[in-house]
């Protein structure tokens, strides 16, 4: 039998009460909707396909074994991406996200501008990577993830306006890295 929530696109809340309820393929279809950005996130956190792939693999499982628990305090993702950034503390995992910087879709240019922004890029991914580490992080959440304050503030166990000191601290670093001396 086909439960209500099956017949509309249902919400997150939603696939978490059936999932409760009893129903498992509510949360195939949370991990369906939330894959993506799952992986986009731990790629952004821990450098590689490879690693990302077991982190997000390893935050679904953590989060299906901590469904029931999951208080609804937070949005799903919320919470989801607080496992992933918990995850990728592990010390097994601790790279450097040299590839922070999303590459260019665009073929615009010869090949010398091409290669100046190849070596921009590079200059970009080691003055990140070399960033402190709350400081990093919360770019990476708020720049690539595009998150909140508010939900950055959330995921780092910390108050809004820290988040947003940790990004204007993390983005004067940046250019003092990148200024020609």
């Amino acid at each position: 039998m086909r439960e209500a929530w099956m017949h509309a696109r249902p919400d997150d809340e939603e696939l978490v009460r059936a999932f409760r309820a009893g129903d498992d393929s509510a949360f195939d279809h949370l991990v369906e909707r939330h894959m993506k950005p799952t992986y986009a996130l731990a790629y952004r956190l821990v450098g590689n396909h490879h690693d990302a792939d077991d982190l997000a693999q390893e935050a679904f499982i953590r989060a299906h074994r901590g469904l029931g628990r999951f208080r609804g305090e937070a949005r799903f993702s919320t919470w989801l991406a607080r496992i992933v950034i918990n995850l990728s503390r592990n010390p097994r995992r601790q790279h450097l996200p040299l590839e922070a910087v999303p590459e260019p879709t665009s073929d615009e240019g010869g090949a010398d501008l091409q290669l100046v922004r190849g070596q921009q890029r590079q200059e970009v991914r080691r003055a990140v990577a070399g960033l402190p580490e709350k400081q990093r992080r919360t770019l990476l959440l708020r720049v690539f993830a595009e998150l909140r304050y508010k939900e950055i503030a959330e995921l780092m166990g910390t108050t809004t306006g820290t988040a947003k000191a940790n990004v204007f601290h993390a983005l004067r670093n940046l250019a003092r890295r990148l200024e020609k001396p």
